[in-house]
């Protein structure tokens, strides 16, 4: 359900993280990591290093979900979303919902698309909206479900705009 938004972002940070390796971390005689080394410890670092950057670093976690190591995955977008990240907000949703390492938990799905609505995101008041309207771990509320529609549209959702202009479910699935 969120995969068409997460595609977008990661096909444009994608190129920029293809250098990222995920590596045991291994130190040399005086405890400094191995430079060449990417591992979650050294994007941590440079998530408190680097605060503005946080979209690019944990774009990194979608690498390390698509390559199968979804626990790391889950932890690393855990602490995105912690910081801010919408679009690890979006990711965890949807690993939760497709019950990627566990059954499926739509009820956290939820939990993370409303953080990232509330956050004035675009995609995720979208998501939070058709999770409304399809009762997907919240209960069924189709009047709140269209008004967080209305606002995806207003911040530029287009299928926000298509659901609401009568193509209903049909607009969103495609």
């Amino acid at each position: 359900m969120w995969k068409p938004a997460l595609a977008l972002f990661f096909l444009l940070v994608s190129p920029v993280l293809a250098h990222a390796q995920f590596a045991v971390e291994t130190t040399d005689q005086n405890g400094v990591l191995n430079p060449i080394d990417f591992s979650y410890r050294y994007y941590l670092d440079e998530m408190n290093r680097f605060p503005d950057r946080i979209g690019l670093i944990c774009g990194s976690a979608y690498e390390l979900d698509k390559t199968g190591d979804h626990s790391d995955a889950v932890g690393f977008f855990t602490e995105c979303a912690k910081r801010g990240s919408p679009q690890s907000m979006l990711s965890l949703a949807n690993i939760y919902e497709n019950g990627v390492m566990a059954p499926a938990d739509l009820d956290r799905s939820a939990f993370w698309v409303k953080q990232a609505a509330d956050m004035g995101w675009a995609p995720g008041e979208y998501y939070y909206g058709l999770a409304l309207i399809r009762g997907r771990g919240v209960k069924i509320d189709r009047v709140a479900g269209e008004a967080w529609l209305r606002r995806a549209a207003a911040h530029g959702d287009k299928d926000a705009a298509a659901y609401l202009a009568g193509g209903g479910d049909k607009a969103a699935t495609e």
